[in-house]
């Protein structure tokens, strides 16, 4: 995926994406964890942080002030 992203690929990017949803949906089926209530819980833990892009990565505030 990273590679199609660098070369500018959208459709293999795309096509990457959905590789990866797959396996992690397969994964979740043979832990027998539903994918959505994955999602949401990840969600839960992440939709109030606060931070800033740093050369195109999102650093936590908290990262930020340990520095």
């Amino acid at each position: 995926m990273s590679a199609a992203y660098n070369k500018g690929q959208q459709d293999k990017v795309i096509d990457s994406m959905g590789d990866i949803q797959v396996v992690l949906i397969i994964l979740c089926m043979q832990l027998g964890l539903g994918y959505q209530m994955s999602l949401d819980e990840a969600y839960k833990q992440i939709k109030y942080r606060k931070g800033k892009m740093i050369n195109g990565s999102f650093v936590k505030n908290e990262d930020l002030e340990a520095e």
